[in-house]
Protein backbone atom coordinates (compact mmCIF):
# COMPACT_ATOMS: atom_id res chain seq x y z
CA UNK A 1 0.00 0.00 0.00
CA UNK A 2 2.87 2.40 1.09
CA UNK A 3 4.45 2.10 -2.32
CA UNK A 4 1.58 2.07 -4.63
CA UNK A 5 0.45 5.46 -2.32
CA UNK A 6 4.21 6.83 -2.64
CA UNK A 7 3.71 6.16 -6.71
CA UNK A 8 0.54 7.87 -7.28
CA UNK A 9 1.87 11.28 -5.19
CA UNK A 10 4.92 11.29 -7.55
CA UNK A 11 3.09 11.75 -11.03
CA UNK A 12 -0.70 13.54 -9.20
CA UNK A 13 -3.35 13.78 -12.04
CA UNK A 14 -7.24 14.93 -11.58
CA UNK A 15 -7.93 14.43 -15.43
CA UNK A 16 -11.22 12.24 -14.48
CA UNK A 17 -13.18 11.50 -11.27
CA UNK A 18 -11.64 8.08 -10.75
CA UNK A 19 -8.12 9.54 -10.62
CA UNK A 20 -9.34 12.18 -8.30
CA UNK A 21 -10.98 9.97 -6.03
CA UNK A 22 -7.63 7.49 -6.11
CA UNK A 23 -5.31 10.83 -6.08
CA UNK A 24 -7.52 11.51 -2.60
CA UNK A 25 -7.46 8.40 -1.11
CA UNK A 26 -3.46 8.36 -1.72
CA UNK A 27 -2.87 11.57 0.48
CA UNK A 28 -5.47 9.76 2.71
CA UNK A 29 -3.17 6.71 3.12
CA UNK A 30 -0.40 8.64 2.98
CA UNK A 31 -1.26 10.68 6.01
CA UNK A 32 -2.27 7.64 7.65
CA UNK A 33 1.28 6.08 7.03
CA UNK A 34 3.00 9.30 8.56
CA UNK A 35 0.39 9.59 11.65
CA UNK A 36 0.56 6.19 13.16
CA UNK A 37 4.05 5.88 14.07
CA UNK A 38 3.63 8.90 15.35
CA UNK A 39 0.26 8.34 17.54
CA UNK A 40 2.34 4.97 18.72
CA UNK A 41 5.09 6.73 19.93
CA UNK A 42 2.91 8.75 21.62
CA UNK A 43 1.16 6.26 23.05
CA UNK A 44 3.77 4.59 24.10
CA UNK A 45 5.85 7.65 25.57
CA UNK A 46 2.85 8.58 27.53
CA UNK A 47 2.45 5.26 29.31
CA UNK A 48 6.18 4.95 29.67
CA UNK A 49 5.27 4.60 33.51
CA UNK A 50 3.31 1.84 33.24
CA UNK A 51 5.40 -0.18 30.86
CA UNK A 52 5.16 -3.33 33.27
CA UNK A 53 1.93 -3.50 33.70
CA UNK A 54 -0.65 -5.77 32.61
CA UNK A 55 -3.21 -2.97 31.69
CA UNK A 56 -1.10 -1.87 28.98
CA UNK A 57 0.15 -4.86 28.17
CA UNK A 58 -3.38 -6.41 27.49
CA UNK A 59 -4.22 -2.72 25.28
CA UNK A 60 -1.01 -3.17 22.89
CA UNK A 61 -0.39 -6.85 23.01
CA UNK A 62 1.08 -6.90 19.33
CA UNK A 63 3.66 -3.65 20.08
CA UNK A 64 4.83 -5.44 22.90
CA UNK A 65 4.57 -9.02 21.82
CA UNK A 66 8.56 -11.43 22.72
CA UNK A 67 9.97 -7.89 24.11
CA UNK A 68 11.60 -7.03 27.52
CA UNK A 69 9.80 -4.98 29.26
CA UNK A 70 13.24 -3.99 31.46
CA UNK A 71 15.82 -2.72 29.34
CA UNK A 72 14.36 1.27 28.63
CA UNK A 73 14.20 2.94 25.38
CA UNK A 74 14.85 0.22 23.32
CA UNK A 75 10.84 -0.66 24.01
CA UNK A 76 9.86 2.46 22.90
CA UNK A 77 12.60 2.15 19.53
CA UNK A 78 11.61 -1.10 18.46
CA UNK A 79 8.66 -1.39 17.34
CA UNK A 80 8.71 2.34 15.67
CA UNK A 81 12.11 1.23 13.98
CA UNK A 82 9.86 -1.79 12.65
CA UNK A 83 7.34 1.19 11.30
CA UNK A 84 10.27 3.54 10.38
CA UNK A 85 12.08 0.86 7.83
CA UNK A 86 9.03 0.02 6.35
CA UNK A 87 7.81 3.52 4.98
CA UNK A 88 11.83 4.52 4.45
CA UNK A 89 11.69 0.85 1.62
CA UNK A 90 8.33 2.52 0.06
CA UNK A 91 10.14 6.37 -0.03
CA UNK A 92 13.58 4.89 -1.49
CA UNK A 93 11.86 2.74 -4.32
CA UNK A 94 9.86 5.23 -5.66
CA UNK A 95 11.76 8.66 -4.82
CA UNK A 96 15.03 6.86 -5.34
CA UNK A 97 14.23 4.76 -8.68
CA UNK A 98 16.95 6.49 -10.82
CA UNK A 99 19.33 6.46 -8.03
CA UNK A 100 20.64 2.71 -7.31
CA UNK A 101 23.57 4.07 -4.90
CA UNK A 102 20.92 6.10 -2.46
CA UNK A 103 18.95 2.90 -2.30
CA UNK A 104 21.47 0.85 -1.26
CA UNK A 105 23.22 2.99 1.22
CA UNK A 106 19.96 3.97 2.78
CA UNK A 107 19.06 0.55 2.73
CA UNK A 108 22.81 -0.56 4.18
CA UNK A 109 22.18 2.23 6.78
CA UNK A 110 18.66 0.77 8.40
CA UNK A 111 20.57 -2.50 7.97
CA UNK A 112 22.92 -1.71 10.47
CA UNK A 113 21.07 0.27 12.65
CA UNK A 114 18.45 -2.56 13.28
CA UNK A 115 21.79 -4.99 13.73
CA UNK A 116 22.88 -2.54 17.03
CA UNK A 117 19.20 -1.99 18.29
CA UNK A 118 18.63 -6.70 18.13
CA UNK A 119 22.20 -6.01 20.01
CA UNK A 120 20.81 -5.32 22.85
CA UNK A 121 18.36 -8.49 22.77
CA UNK A 122 15.37 -6.73 22.99
CA UNK A 123 13.35 -10.19 23.38
CA UNK A 124 12.39 -12.30 25.75
CA UNK A 125 13.41 -15.51 24.18
CA UNK A 126 16.89 -16.34 22.33
CA UNK A 127 14.92 -18.10 19.37
CA UNK A 128 13.11 -14.52 18.60
CA UNK A 129 16.09 -12.47 18.65
CA UNK A 130 18.16 -15.18 16.50
CA UNK A 131 15.23 -15.61 14.05
CA UNK A 132 15.42 -11.52 13.46
CA UNK A 133 18.87 -11.50 12.93
CA UNK A 134 18.25 -14.63 10.49
CA UNK A 135 15.98 -12.00 8.69
CA UNK A 136 18.06 -9.49 8.71
CA UNK A 137 21.39 -11.44 7.73
CA UNK A 138 19.50 -12.72 4.45
CA UNK A 139 18.10 -8.64 3.77
CA UNK A 140 21.96 -8.21 3.72
CA UNK A 141 22.64 -10.97 1.54
CA UNK A 142 19.59 -9.86 -1.06
CA UNK A 143 21.78 -6.65 -0.91
CA UNK A 144 24.88 -8.27 -1.26
CA UNK A 145 23.34 -9.64 -4.75
CA UNK A 146 21.98 -6.28 -5.66
CA UNK A 147 25.60 -4.64 -5.66
CA UNK A 148 27.04 -7.43 -7.36
CA UNK A 149 23.84 -7.51 -10.50
CA UNK A 150 24.35 -3.64 -10.73
CA UNK A 151 26.07 -0.83 -12.81
CA UNK A 152 28.51 -0.98 -10.48
CA UNK A 153 30.33 -3.69 -11.12
CA UNK A 154 31.95 -3.87 -14.97
CA UNK A 155 31.35 -6.42 -17.18
CA UNK A 156 34.57 -8.19 -18.50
Amino acid sequence: MAVCCMIQLVKISFASYGLIVHTISCFIAFAVLIIYPVLIWWTLYRNWNQIGSEVLFSRFKTLFEDLKMNIGSITLIHPLSFLFRRFLMAIIVVIFRDYLFFQIFIKSMSLIAIVIILGEIPYETVQKTRAELLNEIIIMFVLYNLICFSPFIEDY
